[in-house]
Order: structure tokens, then sequence, then C-alpha cells
């Protein structure tokens, strides 16, 4: 939908699925680290991060885990 408005100024980073311990996924099998790195770099010009995961356990889980890692950029 943001694609469509021509709104978004900002980048997209895709994880490539959700944390799900249960099926042997976790962080090492995401693209995390990618993604803390991008916001690393951009050194204090990054204002938000928007999450968008599937409404289910996995899905919270993930949102819960990036935004305690994100968190010591804020």
């Amino acid at each position: 939908m943001l694609e469509k408005t021509h709104e978004f100024q900002g980048r997209y980073h895709v994880l490539g699925g959700a944390l799900a311990p249960l099926r042997g996924i976790g962080p090492d099998e995401l693209n995390v680290e990618g993604l803390l790195a991008r916001v690393q770099e951009a050194a204090g010009a990054v204002e938000e991060v928007l999450l968008a995961t599937n409404p289910n356990v996995e899905g919270e889980a993930t949102a819960l885990y990036l935004a305690r890692r994100l968190k010591r950029w804020a």
C-alpha cells in the first residue's frame, strides 16, 4: 500500500521470515544483522522503524525481539 501512495520516503528491509524457535528459526536464520547494520550505519538519521509482521505469536515475538535490539539506537 505504501508504494502506491508515493509518500513513503524510507527504505525497505526484508527479514525473510519470523522467529519460530519450535521450527528451528532463530535470529541467525533471518536477516536481522543486516537490519541492525543498516540502522547503525545511518548514525542517528533513522527517525523510526516500521515493523510489518503477521498478527500471530511468531510475528509478535519477532517484533518484540527487533524492538529490543533496535532500542540502543533510539
